[in-house]
């Protein structure tokens, strides 16, 4: 999960950083759907139906990794008892 979470702060292939460098939604490669960065943002664009692009960029670079980190952090914070 923290491995996920570095990975979506720094590949700039979503769909979104091709919207803001000038493309067209419609242009956009379904390869920047692939990455971390790229699941992230169609998770919230087309599952849970998020339209404004502000509200995708927050929720796709600042919730979703902090969320991602803090319960992987959790999860790593207890020990393995064998």
């Amino acid at each position: 999960m923290i491995t996920f979470a570095f990975f979506i702060l720094v590949d700039w292939t979503s769909p979104y950083i091709q919207y803001i460098t000038g493309r067209k939604a419609e242009d956009v490669s379904p390869i920047f759907y692939q990455d971390e960065d790229g699941a992230t943002y169609s998770f919230w664009n087309t599952i849970i139906k998020v339209n404004d692009i502000e509200q995708l960029r927050i929720l796709t670079f600042v919730i979703t990794p902090f969320l991602l980190a803090l319960i992987g952090g959790l999860l790593v914070e207890g020990r393995i008892h064998l």
